[in-house]
């Protein structure tokens, strides 16, 4: 039986203008979000002071991040474009 190399090696395609690094990092920064929004029902008052205001901050930063990347990569593809 013959198979052909594209057929049997697994290939990861994305989009024609994705970038693969930067799709990682606003996923990443997504989780953190995520985190943040389910922190909101946690009993604060368990959770020793230290830890509560780092993850709190921590997560807090990648809304901040998401909207920053997301905006530099919709700038980047506006100025790679053509015109």
């Amino acid at each position: 039986m013959f198979y052909s190399h594209q057929l049997i090696t697994p290939t990861h395609t994305i989009g024609q203008n994705r970038i693969l690094s930067v799709d990682v990092l606003r996923g990443i920064a997504m989780v953190l979000v995520i985190l943040q929004h389910s922190y909101l029902s946690v009993n604060i008052k368990a959770i020793p002071p230290l830890i509560d205001f780092l993850l709190w901050n921590i997560t807090g930063l990648a809304a901040v991040a998401f909207v920053s990347i997301s905006g530099v990569i919709y700038s980047y593809f506006m100025y790679a474009g053509p015109d």
